[in-house]
């Protein structure tokens, strides 16, 4: 579906050959992680994320969060975070949690169900050079769910473990006939988490961060027009509510 790279931040990456995720040399027991996964989407109701860059069906469990609640997705000023009640019934998902030797922010079971889009946007500081390094974990997924960090088109298999600069502009599409569902942590950047990406990776921090403002700059002309569109939209939007109100 958006296979095609035609935007401009993609072909200033791509001209760059800018890497923008890593695969690490771990592999997960997928049919545990099912497993636990399962339970807890049983136990437990998935609440739907906030953000514009969605229009529904993209819904997350935390499993570490600000003060340890389960549906505080969010990103708390100055808050405590902490394991939530989640992982009591998931000791393998917790055992892996453990193994990352830093602090940890959020800490979320994503899912994105079927036919569903999360549409161009990026996030700020989540990545190796400015505060969390996110890290992916595929529960379930599909050749048919796509996704793309700016130029780079990410196929990521279940068990496996992935990091992606997401401050960079991405985009996802589930047309698969299941949810697509990711364990994402956000790791807060210290020695111990660099040491897991390619010296060669970390030594580049300052070209990416030389491009991200070129990239950025490129997202914001692109959104620009748009935004100034939908604040002319608006009133008439709620003029049709309040006639379909009076009707």
């Amino acid at each position: 579906m958006f296979i095609n790279k035609n935007f401009l931040w993609q072909k200033i990456t791509e001209a760059n050959n800018l890497q923008l995720t890593i695969k690490f040399n771990t592999q997960y027991d997928i049919e545990q992680l099912q497993k636990e996964t399962n339970e807890i989407f049983i136990k437990y109701s998935a609440k739907e994320q906030y953000g514009s860059y969605h229009k529904g069906g993209w819904n997350g469990i935390c499993l570490h969060s600000a003060n340890g609640d389960y549906t505080q997705d969010k990103l708390v000023k100055n808050a405590k975070y902490q394991k939530t009640e989640v992982l009591k019934s998931a000791p393998y998902i917790e055992s892996i949690i453990d193994s990352f030797e830093c602090d940890k922010l959020r800490i979320r079971i994503m899912e994105l169900q079927t036919n569903k889009n999360i549409y161009w946007h990026y996030d700020g500081t989540d990545s190796l050079d400015e505060v969390t390094a996110r890290l992916h974990i595929p529960i379930y997924t599909n050749p048919k769910v796509l996704f793309q960090i700016s130029h780079e088109n990410c196929y990521w298999r279940e068990g496996e473990l992935w990091y992606g600069d997401f401050s960079f502009p991405h985009r996802l599409f589930n047309g698969w006939d299941k949810n697509r569902v990711h364990i994402i942590m956000d790791l807060v950047v210290n020695d111990k988490v660099k040491k897991m990406f390619p010296h060669e990776y970390v030594q580049l921090k300052e070209k990416r961060l030389t491009i991200k403002k070129q990239v950025h700059n490129a997202f914001a002309i692109y959104n620009g027009p748009r935004k100034v569109i939908q604040a002319i939209q608006q009133p008439k939007r709620i003029i049709q509510k309040i006639k379909e109100f009076l009707i």
